[in-house]
């Protein structure tokens, strides 16, 4: 199975503790990968599914002021190659309804903004499942 997914921060972080004429920097990663994907169902409440593929980072700096061409941006953006491993578990609680934990880990090419090169991120989510057999 392939997936296609887009996974933004909602809300700016400050960069670093950067501080720019009294104005701290903030900025908001949005990670978008294709991954190839096994999924497997344990027992009947019980599944797991593991991924891999391939993507990018679009880390966004922002401004106190508009930028325009051809749109009007407050933005700085900067776009890294990045590759994609992730898991879950998928616990149904209720006919095909499930409960997911899940872990992702990004190995982000030329990411020089920050000392940590390849990030993490940690969900949970619920979800319906139309497979058939439960």
């Amino acid at each position: 199975m392939q997936t296609t997914s887009v996974s933004p921060r909602w809300s700016k972080s400050t960069y670093g503790g950067v501080n720019n004429f009294g104005m701290v920097q903030q900025y908001r990663p949005i990670f978008y990968d294709f991954n190839a994907v096994y999924g497997r169902t344990f027992h009947k409440k019980v599944g797991a599914d593991i991924m891999a593929g391939i993507g990018g980072e679009d880390l966004r700096f922002y401004q106190p002021f508009y930028n325009c061409g051809v749109t009007c941006t407050n933005y700085v953006s900067s776009n890294h190659f990045a590759g994609h491993i992730g898991a879950d578990l998928r616990l149904y609680f209720w006919g095909h309804a499930f409960i997911r934990p899940e872990a992702h880990y990004y190995i982000v090419h030329d990411n020089s903004e920050f000392n940590n090169v390849n990030p993490s991120r940690f969900a949970v989510s619920i979800g319906y499942s139309f497979l058939p057999g439960f």
